[in-house]
């Protein structure tokens, strides 16, 4: 095993290493990024199902954040796909578990409605943080899972943990829903950024 400093008295590479990756574990708390979560294919299929459906799209505008909403479980929830997607997301959630070294101290009743958003690009700079987890209705939500379904720079920001997420396509974003984590969503300078979200529910 490499010594934590040399005869010279100066700190090993080793050493600081280890310090670096505390000061990362630190700072990133309880939020968790994982890429590869979905196959460019199947972003690709979502991004097209959305587009599709045009006729169902919501705008959703306020002085946080401005997208185009499309319920993908409300559409589709009878679908094999939606289902397997789901299991997929209840396996992320366990690896999520694993890799924060918890045991399952969530009563949970299954997932939120699925949606895919895309917000399109806009010279305005939304900077007002967001939760959400607001009310008692939003309440029922135990984990946040936020997946970019295309490359675009523009930024996911958890301001109280230093973290900035750049959207990369097949990326998933687990979270913490709470007011600890407060996000402030970039709008894209360039094309949109498409993501699809969920949360774990309470029971």
């Amino acid at each position: 095993m490499e010594r934590a400093r040399n005869d010279s008295g100066t700190v090993s590479s080793e050493e600081v290493k280890k310090l670096e990756d505390a000061i990362k574990q630190k700072q990133i708390g309880a939020v968790r990024i994982y890429d590869g979560a979905l196959s460019e294919d199947f972003c690709d299929e979502l991004i097209e199902v959305f587009e599709k459906n045009s006729d169902n799209h919501e705008e959703v505008d306020n002085d946080k954040i401005k997208f185009i909403q499309y319920r993908y479980s409300k559409f589709h929830g009878d679908e094999e796909v939606h289902e397997n997607l789901k299991t997929h997301i209840m396996g992320l959630y366990e690896h999520y578990l694993t890799d924060l070294d918890l045991p399952n101290m969530i009563a949970h009743q299954g997932i939120e409605s699925i949606s895919i958003k895309k917000i399109e690009q806009t010279d305005e700079e939304l900077t007002n943080p967001h939760i959400d987890t607001v009310d008692h209705k939003s309440a029922i939500r135990a984990l946040g899972f936020l997946f970019y379904l295309e490359n675009n720079k523009s930024m996911t920001n958890f301001p109280r943990q230093g973290i900035g997420v750049e959207s990369i396509k097949g990326r998933v974003v687990i979270y913490p829903p709470t007011w600890e984590y407060p996000i402030i969503e970039k709008t894209p300078t360039e094309g949109s950024k498409y993501n699809l979200q969920t949360w774990l529910h309470y029971a």
